[in-house]
């Protein structure tokens, strides 16, 4: 068979993690190729976990892997050596530290529960913990300090010590000193390089340092801005293609948010953006700007979804999501 395809549907088994407020729902597309297994994880309104992480566990007793996920939208390529979807099989959102289960699903053939199908994951964490303790192990060993190698060298038969005095011989005492003054300088320029470097990645990376901007319009205000100044019928697909065509592409927030497309819209002196997504076979009208994690405006509560950036562990960008008519 050169193509399968299966949806796993997704039910919510932890309250409180939705952004809207509303039982949490979602899907996996798995799609089985010639060359591998495609997976496209769609869960609407996820919200960021608070000091955790998501993680995605997928498969059966015998064929299964683990992704860890950072919003609701994502997918992934594996081969088949470890995950065949042509078998009947389980998938749970599960919360990294405090191993709680957001939500599980299966496919209809799949015979167990979640009380069984945790444990196959319990047990996979655990070989996954034991095989990265043994590589840390053997990482470890390999920068360990060994007598045995050092005591191999007696440093006293080398041509440039006296024995005598103990002491280094006087030509090699003038080749001591300038090699040391040699070290110092390569030393001092390599420093140089390194500083001179930083700051020109500070120069032509402000993205981390520029995340925030309290001077700007909060998000409601722009949307509002944007359908008022830039449209008359802002869900006609034709203003809509005019718009995305007529500003710089973003990739950062393409990449974050999968079958999206966003550009960079600065608008009284503050860079907004401005996309359009499909989520769940549903077009979406997009709005973000940037903000930070945990900090979302009392005015977006319960509107704006936080997708973080690749570029800060804190930063990211809060985004809002309009049903196109």
């Amino acid at each position: 068979m050169s193509y399968l395809k299966k949806i796993c549907l997704l039910k919510e088994y932890k309250a409180g993690l939705s952004t809207t407020g509303k039982k949490l729902s979602g899907m996996i597309k798995c799609e089985d190729f010639v060359s591998g297994t495609k997976l496209e994880l769609s869960i609407l309104d996820l919200a960021p976990p608070q000091n955790d992480n998501y993680l995605l566990f997928i498969g059966n007793s015998n064929k299964n892997v683990v992704y860890t996920i950072n919003s609701g939208f994502a997918y992934f390529n594996c081969s088949k050596e470890v995950l065949d979807i042509s078998l009947p099989f389980g998938a749970i959102i599960i919360l990294e530290k405090t191993q709680e289960v957001v939500m599980f699903g299966k496919t209809l053939d799949y015979p167990l529960e979640l009380k069984d199908f945790l444990k196959i994951y319990k047990e996979k964490s655990l070989t996954l913990y034991l095989e990265e303790e043994r590589i840390e192990k053997e990482i470890d060993n390999a920068y360990e300090y060994s007598d045995d190698v050092v005591a191999t060298e007696n440093y006293y038969e080398n041509d440039d010590v006296d024995l005598k005095n103990l002491t280094l011989k006087d030509g090699y005492e003038e080749l001591k000193n300038e090699s040391v003054d040699n070290a110092d300088f390569l030393k001092k320029e390599e420093q140089e390089k390194e500083d001179n470097a930083i700051k020109n990645e500070q120069s032509t990376c402000p993205i981390q340092e520029e995340l925030t901007s309290k001077d700007c319009p909060d998000l409601l205000e722009f949307s509002t801005t944007l359908q008022d100044s830039s449209l008359e019928c802002f869900s006609i697909n034709e203003d809509v293609e005019n718009l995305l065509n007529s500003y710089p592409r973003f990739a950062e927030l393409e990449n974050a948010i999968y079958k999206s497309r966003w550009v960079i819209i600065s608008l009284e002196g503050c860079e907004y953006y401005f996309g359009r997504a499909t989520l769940q076979d549903e077009g979406y009208l997009c709005y973000a700007v940037k903000g930070e994690m945990g900090a979302c405006p009392k005015e977006l509560e319960n509107l704006a979804t936080f997708i973080p950036s690749p570029y800060s562990k804190n930063a990211g960008y809060y985004v809002m999501f309009q049903k196109e008519n």
